[in-house]
């Protein structure tokens, strides 16, 4: 759990990035720590072979779902 932390903590920056394409600014920030706590919640998250890939994914669908939401 530690790797897959650390791979969040270097990549916080990139995820906010591609985040900020999607989502207004203010929920920015919201949708990377969401991201994280998603990750903590992975049961055995030293089984995600792409943890790069998992992290923008995950990212990403929240932020769309964050976009859905606002459009309701």
């Amino acid at each position: 759990m530690d790797e897959i932390r650390d791979v969040f903590l270097s990549m916080r920056l990139g995820l906010a990035r591609a985040v900020s394409r999607i989502v207004p600014p203010h929920e920015v920030e919201d949708i990377v720590q969401e991201t994280y706590v998603r990750l903590c919640k992975v049961g055995k998250a030293e089984h995600i072979e792409h943890p790069k890939s998992y992290l923008f994914k995950t990212a990403r669908n929240l932020a769309l779902d964050s976009v859905k939401r606002a459009e309701n």
